[in-house]
Parts: C-alpha cells; structure tokens; sequence
C-alpha cells in the first residue's frame, strides 16, 4: 500500500458554523490501494482544498469554496493541475462559479486562452459540484437535512441543475442513491463525515475522514512512481479470450478488476446475485456455430455473459441482451444509435439459458479477475477459486 502522512481520525470541519483556520481531510482507497486523497482548511468563511487522485495517472484539483453563514457555497474557484502545479493538458485555466440570487455564473478559459461565461437559473440552494471531494458532500449531507431537496451544478456542459438523491436514515447516517447504487455515509452527531462506503457501487471505494494528510507530499510521491513506470493505471483492465473448440470460433471479451486485498467470493462477489462478470462493460460472448455449454443449446451469435455466483451452485447466465435501447427523445427528434450494455444492467427476460457451473481450486492465486479456455472449457478464476463449464460445438 502506498505510504500516506496521515494523523488519528477526528473531523474539524463545522458546518455552517464560521471556525478560525482548521485543516483536515480524507483518505479514498479501493480495497487496499489508496487512490486519492483530501487535504482542506477552513476559515471563517472559506473552504481551500487539495485532492490528489491516482487513477490511472496522478492529477491535482485544487479548489476555494466560499461559505454563507447559512450553510450554502455563494462562490467557487476551481484548477486541475499536474503534481508540479502546472495547469493539466488540455484543461481549462480557470473555473470559477458565482451564485446570485436564483442565477449561477460560470466563467472559464480554456487552455487556448479563450473565455466563456454562461447564466444558469438554479433552484435556491444549489451547491457548487465538486468531483472526487467528500467536503462537497458533507454539503450534500447537510442541505439534504436542512431543506430534504439537493440541487447541484458543475463545470460541465449541462445547463441545468441536477437533483441528488439523498436518503437521511438515522442521526448519524445516510445514504445517497445514483442509478441505482447506494453510497453510505457515517456522520458525528454535528454531521461532519467520518466515513463513505461504496461497498454497493460499482465502484467499490471507501472514504475515511483524518485530522490532516500531507497531500502535497503524497502528490510528488505518487508522480515519481509515475515516471517510474508504476503507475496505478485503471481499476480494470480490458482483455479478450480465444479459442477454436470443435471447429467452432469462441470469444470472450470482458473487463478485469483486481483483488485490491479484498474476499472476493462471498464478499465482493456476493452469492445469489447476478454479477457483472468482471467490470465495466457487459461482457460478451461469440461463436460462429452452434454449441452446447453444459449440455445447454447455444446457437451460433453474439451474447453477453453474466455470472449467478453461489456457495450451492454456481450458475453461467447466457443472454442475447448486448446494446442497450436508445434513450426516449421528444418527437419528431432522431433517437440515437444503441450502445454496447453497460455491465449493470442485466435483465433477466432476455436470459437465453442458465447452465450449471463446476467449482475449482487452484494453486496460484489470479489477482485479476482471469477469463480462459482450456481444452474444451471455459474457466473463469479469481483469488484462488474459480469456476468451468463444458462446451461443445454441434
């Protein structure tokens, strides 16, 4: 795991309460890997904040909120820099959002110095997003308990305030639902974070509040690494299994995330649930001729493949469902391509079948979620456990 400074947990932050210059932050890993980290100090009446995120590569936001005494953000400066606090490729040079009355202004410069402003009309009490921070969703937190509706805005192109999806569930919890997919949060009795799980997203990671980080430090650190070759890289990686199994052409293409120190069966991959077969994409299947997989007729197409993992009786989920229907536009307005199905979104009436797989054991230990054929199988394997089937070409 990547060395962090980092002192005892406590929270320091106090909003809406104006306090004389505190520091503090957070600490985001994926199972044993740190993948970004949050340093701040507050003012009386302003937030200055660091995050340092490492994946794939390191980069820098920094950021300046400026707090009313009632609680809401009326002004937001933000950068994205590189870890020597240069200004990122490509990126715009200067963010800055100002709200007034039920307008926000957001002015930027683009890397080629040109500049832009646009006036939104924003709900009252829509907060300045920003991305990766869990100081901005201690706000999110504390507007939802404050006026039960939580707007934001970023930088990007939308032109419109979006509503979060804020579930207050006890005194010092609460929960916040996107697509879906629930984020916990554990509060003090004031509401400052102590903790974020994501343990039901997709994207695993969770959040830990600390009296201070030297973000600065980790940044030079972690960009060192990069220029060593040893960067973090993707959470998951792509990758394609072949094979020619009794004349027939087989493929599997799928995503690959890592063990990260984490109990996969059971645990990451929870039993007598469908799961995504890897990450990121719906992972897909082809055959050129028709086959038999576990003594289930396949016929020859394009698929995409799921796993029913559980400690009885695994099961291989075989589904003619691959690109996912194109959004509902107003009419009269041409409705866009279908796209290839994102992994989470499974629907068990295209299922083509569910077939039987056989559990294995085995001596090494595959970090990466691993997909192969062997001989006539197909065999999936993570930690040191996995999983095959049967296949045959009719």
């Amino acid at each position: 795991m990547d060395m962090i400074k980092l002192c005892a947990v406590t929270a320091v932050i106090a909003l809406p309460a104006a306090v004389s210059a505190q520091a503090g932050g957070f600490v985001t890993r994926l199972g044993s890997d740190t993948t970004s980290v949050e340093r701040y100090v507050r003012s009386a009446d302003k937030i200055e904040g660091t995050i340092v995120s490492r994946a794939p590569v390191t980069s820098v936001t920094k950021y300046t909120m400026w707090v009313t005494k009632d609680g809401s953000i009326s002004a937001l400066e933000l950068a994205q820099l590189q870890p020597n606090g240069t200004p990122a490729p490509n990126a715009n040079t200067g963010m800055k959002m100002t709200f007034i009355g039920d307008t926000v202004v957001r002015e930027m410069i683009s890397a080629a110095g040109v500049a832009s402003s646009r006036h939104t009309a924003v709900p009252k009490g829509t907060l300045a997003a920003v991305g990766n921070s869990l100081v901005f969703y201690q706000f999110v937190l504390a507007q939802a308990r404050r006026a039960g509706e939580v707007n934001v805005i970023g930088f990007g192109p939308n032109n419109s305030a979006t509503k979060i999806n804020v579930h207050i569930l006890s005194a010092d919890s609460a929960e916040v639902v996107n697509q879906g997919f629930r984020t916990g949060y554990k509060t003090d009795k004031d509401g400052h974070v102590l903790r974020s799980d994501g343990s039901l997203t997709t994207q695993k990671f969770v959040g830990t509040a600390v009296k201070d980080v030297d973000a600065a430090a980790i940044a030079t650190a972690w960009s060192l690494k990069d220029a060593a070759g040893q960067k973090m890289g993707a959470a998951s990686t792509r990758d394609t299994a072949k094979a020619v199994i009794g004349g027939a052409n087989l493929m599997v293409d799928y995503g690959r995330p890592a063990m990260r120190g984490r109990e996969i069966w059971g645990k990451l991959v929870p039993f007598d649930t469908v799961w995504r077969f890897g990450a990121n994409w719906a992972a897909q299947f082809k055959t050129d001729k028709n086959l038999e997989i576990g003594g289930k007729a396949i016929p020859a197409g394009t698929y995409t493949i799921w796993l029913l993992p559980s400690a009885k009786q695994t099961m291989l989920v075989v589904s003619k469902l691959t690109m996912s229907p194109p959004p509902v536009v107003p009419s009269g307005q041409p409705a866009p391509a279908p796209r290839a199905l994102w992994g989470t979104e499974y629907d068990a009436a295209f299922d083509v079948a569910r077939i039987p797989m056989e559990k294995r054991s085995f001596k090494d230990t595959a970090e990466r979620f691993t997909t192969s054929f062997s001989t006539d199988d197909l065999v999936i394997q993570w930690d040191n456990t996995g999983y095959a089937v049967k296949i045959k070409a009719k």
